[in-house]
């Protein structure tokens, strides 16, 4: 229960992989993939993929955050944000103002109310057989980012400054 009273589920973090397809279940959850998870495992902890693009930033967005509940309220780059204004509408209504704002000021234990999120966009190539197939790994850690970045400046050195279609 939140302190204005309301509901939720906090996130819960696994220790292995879950591929889901876009449709959700009565809670909201995205349901899993059931012909891709037999192929892959149930506990698995280990994927191989594919990127998408060349360009670090195309294959990985970072974005800072402030969700209120599954909703995106309002999501910057710590300069400019794009901030719900009407939350009755389906896409709401959005306009843009300056960072730093009051979702970034820490409160007395530290923490904003905003945060680091990344979007990982690939390819699973072993089960990608539908055109377009294209999948995403989300995160709201600033490690896993930081991490996941540093792979790709890593490969991408390697590489000559190739990550498309490289098996990984």
């Amino acid at each position: 229960t939140s302190q204005d009273g309301r509901k939720y589920r906090r996130p819960m973090f696994a220790d292995h992989f879950t591929v889901t397809t876009m449709e959700r279940d009565r809670n909201g959850d995205f349901v899993p993939d059931k012909a891709i998870m037999e192929q892959v495992g149930q506990n698995c902890k280990e994927l191989d993929v594919m990127l998408l693009w060349d360009d670090i930033d195309l294959n990985l967005v970072r974005y800072l955050g402030y969700y209120k509940g599954s909703k995106l309220y309002c999501r910057g780059n710590g300069e400019i944000a794009s901030r719900m204004v009407d939350e009755q509408k389906p896409m709401g209504d959005r306009r843009q103002l300056a960072c730093p704002c009051e979702f970034l000021q820490k409160d007395e234990k530290g923490r904003t109310r905003c945060g680091e999120h990344g979007v990982l966009s690939l390819m699973l190539p072993s089960v990608s057989s539908r055109i377009g197939g294209v999948y995403t790994f989300r995160t709201g850690s600033g490690n896993t980012i930081r991490s996941i970045e540093a792979s790709l400046m890593s490969i991408k050195a390697l590489t000559g400054g190739l990550l498309a279609r490289i098996p990984l």
